[in-house]
């Protein structure tokens, strides 16, 4: 929890403000942030409860699938980073947002009629199979889109 919360005083308040927090403020900032943090833990926690039974199923498996989409989006973004050299920021947003979008298909889409209920894809299958549309939309989009004249 403190961890999240420095990282959002740091990276998005801190780095938003046009002049900077008092050590006072900061200290207070990171402790309703951690508070904030807490409630929303606790709160998505409570909220497994609501969920019915035949979707929930095994609880580490659904915390894999809520939670395995977003890094395979951000693995694949990671890697295009590396790798893809015309790869704009554009580019890069685009092929995370397909990421994630995929690896919620993989996550869920049995849930809704995509995949046969009764052999769902693995949730072990979502981090590599977003990660990797992730990569391909990268260097697909980067490969066809003109090149500019500098």
């Amino acid at each position: 929890m403190n961890s999240v919360a420095t990282v959002i005083s740091v990276d998005y308040v801190e780095r938003w403000r046009s002049t900077p927090l008092a050590a006072k403020a900061q200290l207070l900032l990171a402790r309703l942030l951690t508070v904030a943090v807490g409630l929303s833990s606790i709160s998505m926690c409570l909220v497994l409860f609501l969920i019915p039974e035949g979707i929930r199923g095994n609880l580490l498996e659904l915390a894999q699938r809520v939670s395995s989409f977003p890094v395979g989006g951000l693995g694949g973004l990671f890697l295009a980073a590396i790798w893809v050299k015309r790869c704009t920021g554009p580019i890069a947003v685009q092929a995370t947002c397909a990421g994630m979008l995929f690896g919620l298909v993989v996550g869920w889409g049995h849930t809704f009629g995509v995949f046969p209920e009764e052999r769902p894809p693995s949730f072990m299958w979502i981090i590599p199979s977003s990660c990797l549309v992730t990569l391909l939309y990268a260097v697909v989009v980067s490969a066809v889109r003109p090149r500019r004249n500098r």
